[in-house]
């Protein structure tokens, strides 16, 4: 049966948390000689997306540089997932985590899982992503996006993350519009400390980004490659 939990925003409380997991099986991690890399310098910041439905995060930090600092500056948790549910008709966004993702951020997995990585200088963060549910950041009218910005404040907070990490694909969209994932980043912007950190992977609609929504992005990963790229215009 498959495990999850789901995170979703109630209109009459703001964001409201809803659980329904079940006891997710132990990551395991490599375990041996911590690999020595080439010292990589200060930029650029190198991620590294960890699928964790196979892979145990730890594992990204065991790479360190000569200089004895972590190769990589940001781990992406890969992924949750943008969900919906109906109430009295009115369609709300939630966010669903599988029952690995949930075993890596629940019932102590922050100190286990999450904090090794902090505590050698790499970020964490909660990469989100469509799920084939035909809701995701291109198409939320103002009040989900607002719901769902909630939503993730409240994860971050929750789990000691370091920020949100942005991936459109997969929502099946049945309709777009030009607004949703500019407000849902500035108002997450926002809505989380300083400190955190957004990042969004270019594919999908991030043509619809606007300035405000750009200037609250840490950091940008390009999926395009060739010379088209370079004149995209894209981000």
């Amino acid at each position: 049966m498959k495990r999850y939990f789901e995170i979703f925003a109630a209109l009459f409380l703001g964001t409201t948390m809803m659980f329904s997991c079940q006891q997710a099986e132990e990551p395991t991690m490599d375990q041996g000689t911590v690999p020595q890399t080439r010292a990589y310098g200060d930029t650029p910041v190198v991620a590294i997306y960890v699928e964790t439905n196979d892979t145990n995060p730890l594992n990204a930090g065991d790479y360190m540089l000569s200089n004895g600092k972590p190769f990589a500056g940001i781990v992406e948790l890969f992924a949750s997932n943008i969900h919906k549910r109906t109430v009295n008709g009115v369609v709300e966004p939630t966010l669903f985590l599988t029952d690995k993702m949930t075993n890596l951020l629940e019932n102590g997995g922050y100190q286990t899982y999450v904090k090794p990585l902090q505590d050698k200088g790499i970020k964490v963060l909660l990469t989100v992503l469509g799920d084939w549910q035909g809701i995701g950041v291109a198409n939320m009218n103002d009040t989900q996006t607002t719901q769902f910005a909630k939503i993730l404040a409240h994860a971050v907070e929750k789990y000691g993350l370091d920020g949100i990490g942005f991936d459109d694909e997969y929502a099946n969209y049945s309709s777009t519009n030009s607004t949703s994932y500019s407000e849902i980043i500035t108002k997450l912007h926002a809505l989380m400390p300083a400190d955190k950190l957004i990042t969004v992977f270019d594919w999908g609609y991030t043509n619809t980004l606007n300035s405000e929504a750009k200037a609250c992005i840490d950091y940008a990963y390009h999926g395009y490659f060739g010379s088209s790229f370079m004149t995209s215009g894209r981000m």
